[in-house]
């Protein structure tokens, strides 16, 4: 994930952003997304040091995210009870291990020092928008994307496979693709070259804001 800079690791809301987004010990599967009524809706699987522990349904309706936690099936209704309770209790632990913070560090413009905590839907949404920002970038990724002379994320329509094909440059000389991309077309960076970690900060920094 992308680190933040000195300024922003004194934003408590930051740094615990980057916290949640950072940790592997909860976790998402089959994230599916979903035109609502009023915005995208959200249907995606919980889990818990790799055991699922429940799904969480946003209805796409201006509603709040519905989180249900259930235990193993073969298990007593008291036993699944005392597991769910177990779930909720590592949430809260995790939760209260980060800083609060204020409305100003959110970048709310009203009662700026109000003092807030992370909650538990907050918690599951940060992770949510982590993965569906993971899932845009494979899906970007599936064509060359490149950083311009201008410092913009644009994209061809040649796949990565391409990059070492041969293609005539202006000069009449037979070059890779990537090369001819940074020599000809005067692009800085081509995010299919680097590392899936590298290639991915510098396209969420660029299609996602700091706030988002």
């Amino acid at each position: 994930m992308n680190q933040l800079t000195k300024a922003e690791r004194k934003n408590d809301y930051l740094t615990g952003r980057e916290i949640i987004r950072n940790q592997t010990k909860f976790q998402l599967k089959g994230l599916k997304t979903f035109m609502g009524m009023e915005c995208p809706g959200v249907n995606v699987n919980l889990y818990l040091d790799g055991k699922k522990i429940g799904d969480a349904v946003d209805g796409g309706d201006g509603g709040c995210l519905w989180i249900n936690y259930y235990g193993p099936q073969n298990l007593s209704q008291q036993d699944r009870d005392s597991w769910n309770d177990n779930v909720k209790k590592a949430i809260d632990t995790f939760l209260n291990s980060l800083s609060t913070y204020t409305n100003k560090e959110m970048g709310w413009d009203f009662k700026e020092d109000e003092v807030n905590k992370w909650g538990e839907e907050q918690f599951w949404n940060e992770l949510i928008a982590m993965a569906t920002a993971k899932r845009d970038y494979k899906k970007d990724m599936k064509k060359v994307q490149v950083i311009d002379e201008d410092n913009k994320l644009c994209h061809y329509k040649f796949g990565p496979r391409d990059l070492e094909k041969p293609y005539k440059n202006k000069n009449g000389k037979i070059v890779p693709l990537h090369k001819l991309l940074i020599e000809d077309h005067k692009c800085k960076t081509i995010l299919n070259m680097l590392p899936e970690s590298e290639s991915f900060d510098i396209w969420f920094q660029t299609v996602y804001s700091k706030h988002a």
